[in-house]
């Protein structure tokens, strides 16, 4: 008798299946949403260079799941993927890649040069 854990064939039905992909897509935007919150928050506090470990698996989930997406030709259950609707969302990604280049400017450690200006004004 052969014994093994892993079986190629799916043994979920269609309810299983479907729960499965909200556990999964829940877990993902868990993890996404965490590490994200993680990296941001040890850039405001200055602890940058520890965030490494959480930029190196954020990404490849980032670039894990971007792929995938592109390969198998999908968009999103909701947005459509008009010209109009591209627009708006690279738009918005831009807004907000603006205001978190915004924030983390303003932390310490990465605007080091209005330090050193106020400390030649000072001298």
């Amino acid at each position: 008798m052969k014994f093994s854990l892993y079986s190629k064939k799916n043994v979920l039905d269609e309810m299983q299946e479907q729960t499965m992909s909200k556990i999964e897509r829940r877990g993902f935007w868990l993890m996404w949403g965490g590490l994200l919150a993680a990296m941001v928050i040890q850039q405001l506090t200055g602890n940058a260079e520890k965030a490494t470990g959480e930029g190196v698996v954020f990404m490849a989930g980032c670039v894990y799941t971007v792929a995938e997406c592109v390969r198998n030709g999908l968009w999103d259950r909701h947005l459509s993927s008009s010209m109009g609707a591209n627009a708006v969302y690279s738009l918005l990604a831009a807004v907000a890649v603006t205001v978190l280049c915004g924030l983390l400017c303003a932390a310490p450690i990465l605007c080091t040069s209005g330090a050193e200006e106020s400390e030649k004004a000072g001298r």
